[in-house]
């Protein structure tokens, strides 16, 4: 399987820029390759400046209330905008194994009613020397790097794959999740609770997390427990009626809005 895949990788980056940049070029080196779109949630510098200007890559910058990243909102708008049949949700501090993106299309054009899901390995320190021009040939040093540091593949988030009209469908992320944490543990239950099939792929393809520090608003405490408050309830929730009702979020109000 060569070429462009029917497959597209949606970021969300505010800040880290220098990680973005990684990821990007990383994506771009995958082979096979999926269409890519970062949402630019206010970044200081645009990142149209920063990122390369290739036909594959998607820029859409947004600019009203940015202040705090908010980021179920930016990853809702990228979702909005995605033309593909599969799209598959990932993280500007990853950087990807040649054959990621391929794995996770072919576990959603064999697999009917699932969501890919992967762990990654995380990198306790990036080499000096890594830059997006060097970072599909630094890939494997980086992976043993991140294994013999790092630990096991662990985390969430990281990669979320599905039939784009079905992230549609339910609304996206749910953008009551302000601040740091839980929004994407809250998709997984709720893509069980519409009958969706886990398949996890760590174990066929690789990608590796780069350090980052948690600093900042997104990163206040207080965020953190009301967020975990309302991932614990749906998470707990027993009644299959009330289930249903929570498969679709952001009800009776706009979502994914520039």
């Amino acid at each position: 399987m060569h070429g462009l895949i029917d497959l597209t990788a949606v970021i969300a980056s505010k800040g880290r820029t220098k990680n973005l940049a990684h990821c990007v070029a990383s994506a771009l080196s995958c082979n096979p390759m999926p269409k890519i779109i970062v949402v630019d949630f206010g970044n200081a510098t645009p990142l149209s400046t920063v990122l390369p200007d290739v036909p594959q890559l998607r820029i859409i910058r947004v600019n009203r209330d940015t202040e705090l990243f908010n980021k179920p909102r930016a990853l809702n708008i990228g979702i909005k905008s995605v033309d593909t049949k599969y799209l598959c949700i990932t993280d500007a501090d990853q950087v990807f194994g040649s054959n990621f993106f391929g794995v996770v299309y072919a576990e959603l054009e064999n697999i009917p009613r699932c969501i890919v899901f992967s762990k990654t390995y995380f990198l306790p320190e990036a080499p000096k020397l890594l830059t997006p021009e060097k970072v599909r040939g630094m890939y494997k040093r980086l992976l043993a790097l991140a294994k013999n540091g790092g630990g096991k593949p662990r985390g969430y988030g990281c990669c979320h794959g599905s039939l784009t009209s079905w992230f549609l469908k339910v609304h996206g992320y749910d953008e009551a999740y302000v601040g740091w944490g839980a929004e994407d543990r809250d998709l997984e239950v709720r893509a069980g609770f519409d009958g969706l099939k886990a398949r996890w792929v760590h174990t066929k393809a690789t990608m590796v997390h780069l350090p980052h520090p948690k600093r900042g608003a997104y990163y206040n405490n207080e965020y953190f427990e009301k967020n975990m408050k309302l991932y614990e309830y749906r998470r707990d929730l027993t009644d299959k009626s009330k289930k249903i009702d929570n498969i679709v979020v952001n009800k009776n109000r706009p979502w994914g809005e520039l």
